[in-house]
């Protein structure tokens, strides 16, 4: 078992991200960026969730940019274009379904 909010900080000046769970059929990553650091709009080929563990910054999702904030979760199907970016220092778990 693993306690998202008792890890240690991954950040620091740029966006880092450690691997959770690789299992069958499921991946799990928990990223930290350092406020102004995104990924760029993408897609994923199978479903994802993202949600916010600490911090704020916005989420493009159906062309759009929408604030996030801690507590914030956004399920995707596969193929859908997103993106992310931190506006404060921001923890993001991210799940993919495979």
């Amino acid at each position: 078992m693993t306690n998202l909010l008792a890890e240690p900080e991954l950040g620091g000046t740029t966006m880092v991200s450690r691997m959770l769970a690789a299992e069958a059929g499921l991946r799990v990553v928990l990223f930290h960026f350092a406020p102004g650091h995104e990924l760029a709009a993408h897609r994923a080929p199978v479903p994802i969730s993202i949600q916010i563990l600490v911090g704020e910054g916005e989420l493009l999702h159906g062309g759009e940019w929408r604030p996030v904030a801690a507590g914030s979760l956004l399920v995707l199907p596969a193929n859908e274009e997103h993106g992310v970016r931190a506006t404060s220092a921001m923890t993001m778990l991210l799940t993919m379904a495979r």
